[in-house]
């Protein structure tokens, strides 16, 4: 439980914020979930320190984790990382929800956006990517880049470090007024392996550790999955505070499990591969004349001169072995192994790769630390002659060495066999068209198809406390299909609730127009029927929203729309996101209808308030067929334990996407509206009534 001294915090800023905030509503859920997230948080509690809440929209979440979340994290001297799965969010809650917390809460507390490297410029590199007074030479000496910047993307970069230098600007990425392309990116950052740290002339004043340096002494880091992921990844406490020092909120946590596993996918092309190969001798040349006199770095130029000679012959040896028994007919130019199971002559041939490139990411890794040695060692002499020598081959080094270990990775992953009683990998090979006309390549890739394991390792065992929430987080009514994606399924291991909505759904209606809908598994028919539905259901005065599995459908769709109909939708994709939802609120304001068709993206992410949605259609139960290697690979772990992925993946995935799609009609307490489901399944199929029991209660009518 949280300290006397903590509760008497909590509650006094809540009763502030209660009796100055401008419209605020006492919510009874909140002061539950304030409670409750108290309780979870604080060290002295004897349950699990981690708790799955529910809270759908309305019931005030970030207020009911912040207020808590920020005063037992100074209680207990430890950092509050609220982590989100998308920009919308953490601008909410660095620009509205935490200046809230402490102006009518009272509260003081430092808080601190937390971002990777590559969204800051390295100062060092955008020196020497400057352009020169003439402004059109780019000083490209010893450079990372392959290719010479396009004019425009020099001009940029001259720009940046104009502003750079006349303080206009604070090497922040995203504040650039201007869209950066990818081009200018890579000329302006660098990477983990790349960064001297302490060692580089720029430490002082390098956007990223002065940024770095802020999350290390703030209450409150606001980030991103990704980030939390990829520091966990590292050991945790490289970019963010250690696990054991933090209480975390992973709020939009539903998609952590997919993010978890993105982390760990590993993917190299044998031609791409052998490109920068053939470049390693000539940097080690190099990197040994900016070393200068080492007795041991002959040798080590003449072991990285004879793997990569050994490795080039390697991949080019894979790549023709592939493409000898590529697969007849294989879809789309993917040959994925089932289950995971590579054959036996592959596995040795993934082995022989993966070796030579595990040696010389090794070998690159004695060379940076050498040359961080070194730079270090010429900045206490203040030679700066020797500094810019090795600031010049310091990226390059730590370029390789990622090449390397992602190479490693990746074939070491399609050779080594999966660890007993774990979940396999997905492990499957491309075919990557030709581009240059000399033949394409292929390239092997391997993923996870759990991290489970993974987060409960770096996450959860270590972690002090940890609440994961968001709208939506049961499939079906239940926590499993969750907790078992995070590796906490053991029995209590989290704590898990549901807190029930201040929405009134009976201001709503729920409809299921079944006599006239054929089964969607005859698209055609289906397509048909729905263009022929829409007009009558719904009202040509209001704001509308129809939601599709399939762009090909909706597309389908709109063109066999009455005219009339056509001119008042508006199909996602057709123009910017931003454009659509502008185009749409004008039409509403107006007092004109307008319809909008979307995707799986608007099913979850999309907010349209009162008037701009009186009307959801979902256009079909949104099963996911397992298309993608991972998934194709887990629907087979799961048959091979005596499974059924319908019922263990495919069902619970989709009550999850139909309830996320359902709540975009109720987005507040004087909402009111319809859903009409377009699938006859949910009431003519026996799990139709478990997906219909799990939505908001919304009177249902069936006609």
């Amino acid at each position: 439980m949280p300290t006397e001294e903590a509760k008497t915090r909590i509650r006094a800023a809540f009763e502030r914020i209660k009796q100055t905030l401008p419209e605020f509503r006492d919510r009874k859920v909140q002061r539950w979930m304030i409670a409750e997230v108290g309780r979870t948080l604080s060290a002295e509690d004897d349950g699990p320190g981690i708790l799955a809440l529910e809270a759908g929209t309305g019931t005030g979440k970030s207020l009911g984790y912040l207020l808590p979340g920020i005063v037992v994290a100074q209680e207990e001297q430890r950092t509050l990382v609220v982590s989100t799965g998308t920009v919308a969010l953490q601008e909410q809650l660095l620009h509205k929800d935490l200046p809230l917390v402490a102006q009518y809460g009272g509260l003081e507390f430092r808080s601190q956006l937390a971002k990777g490297r590559g969204r800051y410029a390295c100062i060092r590199d955008l020196e020497r990517a400057a352009v020169d007074d003439e402004g059109d030479q780019m000083a490209l000496d010893g450079a990372l880049w392959a290719q010479r910047p396009s004019r425009d993307d020099a001009e940029t970069v001259a720009a940046m470090h104009r502003a750079w230098s006349a303080d206009d600007w604070d090497g922040d990425l995203d504040a650039w007024p201007d869209a950066l392309s990818g081009a200018v990116r890579s000329l302006v950052t660098t990477n983990r392996h790349g960064c001297t740290g302490g060692a580089c002339a720029h430490r002082e004043h390098c956007p990223y550790y002065r940024d770095r340096d802020r999350v290390w002494g703030a209450d409150v880091v606001v980030t991103n999955h990704n980030l939390v992921l990829a520091d966990l990844a590292l050991g945790g406490g490289v970019v963010l505070p250690p696990p054991e020092k933090c209480l975390y909120v992973f709020d939009e946590g539903h998609h952590l499990p997919g993010r978890a596993v993105d982390q760990f996918h590993a993917a190299a092309g044998c031609e791409a591969a052998r490109s920068w190969v053939a470049e390693l001798p000539k940097a080690v040349t190099e990197a040994v004349a900016a070393l200068g006199d080492d007795s041991g770095l002959t040798e080590l130029a003449g072991s990285v001169q004879e793997r990569s000679e050994g490795l080039d012959a390697l991949l080019q040896e894979a790549r023709q072995t592939l493409a000898a028994n590529w697969p007849a007919g294989e879809a789309e130019q993917e040959w994925r192994f089932p289950r995971g199971e590579v054959p036996e002559d592959l596995r040795a041939l993934a082995a022989r790769v993966a070796g030579p490139a595990r040696e010389l990411a090794a070998r690159f890794r004695e060379l940076g630390n050498k040359a961080d040695k070194a730079l270090e060692e010429a900045r206490s002499r203040q030679d700066e002659t020797e500094q810019d020598a090795l600031n010049k081959v310091l990226p390059r080094l730590g370029l390789v060495r990622e090449r390397c270990e992602n190479l490693e990775a990746a074939w070491s992953g399609m050779a080594e066999p999966d660890p007993e009683g774990r979940p396999p990998l997905a492990r499957w090979i491309e075919a990557v068209p030709d581009q240059q006309g000399d033949g394409g390549d292929y390239r092997v890739s391997v993923s996870p198809i759990s991290a489970a394991d993974e987060l409960r390792e770096s996450l959860w065992d270590r972690c002090a406390g940890a609440l994961i929430t968001s709208a939506t987080l049961t499939s079906l009514g239940r926590f499993d299909r969750l907790l078992g994606k995070l590796g906490l399924a053991e029995e209590g291991r989290a704590k898990c609730h549901r807190l029930p909505s201040p929405f009134d759904y009976g201001q709503a209606a729920l409809h299921v127009p079944r006599e006239r809908l054929p089964d969607p598994r005859d698209t055609e028919a289906h397509t048909q029927a729905i263009a022929e539905l829409l007009p009558e259901r719904l009202d040509p005065d209001q704001g509308s929203l129809v939601l599709f599995t399939s762009r090909r459908q909706m597309e389908a769709v709109h063109e066999r729309l009455p005219e009339d109909w056509r001119k008042r939708t508006r199909c996602q994709g057709a123009v910017s996101r931003e454009r659509l939802l502008a185009d749409h609120e004008a039409e509403i304001e107006a007092g004109r209808g307008s319809v909008l068709f979307g995707l799986a993206s608007f099913a979850e992410g999309v907010d349209l308030p009162g008037a701009l949605c009186r009307h959801v259609v979902i256009a079909r139960i949104p099963f996911s067929v397992p298309t993608t290697p991972v998934e194709a690979t887990t629907h087979e772990w799961v048959e091979s334990r005596g499974g059924k992925p319908f019922f263990e993946i495919s069902l619970p995935d989709a009550s999850l996407r139909l309830i996320q799609a359902v709540g975009r009609l109720i987005r507040s307490e004087d909402d009111w509206g319809t859903v009409t489901i377009l699938d006859p399944r949910v009431v003519t199929k026996p799990y139709g009534r478990d997906l219909l029991d799990s939505l908001p209660p919304i009177p249902r009518h069936t006609t």
